[in-house]
């Protein structure tokens, strides 16, 4: 379960209810049951039961982690699977075990709003090892690193490793891939939202089709339809729509002359083109 804590006051958030347009896990297998000549309604028979299931789940993992695209140099990656997460540090505790559900992490790692105006840079897991080699007193966070261990039973785990080692609590968030689980009664809707509800359920068609007739055909070519509309949609949902201002002093040195400004950032040098005109006004 993940839980959601407001960043500035540190109470948990609690999430609502899920759209009534989406589709719930026995929705689903109703209608994969449809689809595969089983009847309106969920199979009762435990073969049927698992080969539905076994459908749904196919269907899931191919949405989730996606082929490439055709036109695409490579698979996307779901903005909605990368979600945030913050955990509290233990004073002379430098290994924390990650969620169940990591799957990597993005980005460094952030303080909260009143610890500390630094990040915590992701580094290789040597890394960590030689700068403890060298010093193994406490302190505040500089350096991260994700480590494999195996966990027997529970499959493959993470962990994340800090130094220095932390000399206090302190409060870190970070992004991370997830690997979902299955759909089952305590997660009873897939990952995506509404908008993605058409694109699974004909995910999981596909996959039914496969499974149940042996066949890989129209009802793929419709799922890969679906989720080029859907790719499409994610994207432009997150896009952000300012990248920020592009300068670079070493291209065209000679071409531009500096000019002071002051702004958000405070007071620095721009660069501009002498005589550049936009639809006809000189830009200075």
């Amino acid at each position: 379960m993940v839980i959601f804590i407001n960043a500035l006051d540190k109470t948990v958030l609690t999430p609502t209810a899920e759209s009534t347009l989406a589709l719930k896990r026995s929705e689903l297998q109703t209608l994969v049951a449809d689809f595969a000549e089983l009847g309106r309604a969920v199979p009762t028979a435990s073969d049927a039961l698992a080969r539905v299931n076994a459908a749904i789940d196919s269907g899931l993992r191919q949405v989730y982690w996606p082929n490439v695209l055709p036109g695409e140099v490579s698979a996307h990656e779901w903005s909605w699977m990368r979600p945030v997460r913050t955990f509290t540090t233990a004073a002379e505790f430098n290994a924390y075990q990650l969620p169940s559900d990591f799957g990597g992490i993005e980005g460094d790692i952030t303080y909260a709003l009143d610890q500390a105006f630094r990040t915590i840079r992701v580094v290789g897991e040597n890394d960590i090892r030689r700068r403890q080699q060298s010093n193994t007193a406490a302190g505040i966070p500089q350096w991260a690193a994700v480590r494999p261990f195996n966990s027997g039973l529970s499959g493959q785990r993470y962990e994340l490793l800090l130094w220095p080692t932390p000399d206090t609590e302190y409060d870190l968030t970070f992004r991370y891939n997830i690997n979902p689980d299955a759909l089952a009664s305590a997660n009873d809707y897939a990952l995506g939202g509404p908008a993605l509800t058409e694109t699974i359920l004909q995910s999981c068609r596909a996959a039914a089709d496969r499974i149940f007739n042996d066949n890989v055909g129209a009802e793929y070519q419709l799922f890969i339809e679906r989720l080029k509309a859907s790719v499409t949609l994610d994207r432009r949902t997150l896009a952000p729509e300012y990248l920020g201002t592009t300068q670079d002093p070493g291209m065209l040195a000679d071409r531009f002359f500096p000019y002071p400004y002051s702004g958000h950032h405070g007071f620095g040098y721009g660069y501009a083109l002498p005589g550049f005109t936009f639809n006809g006004v000189t830009i200075q």
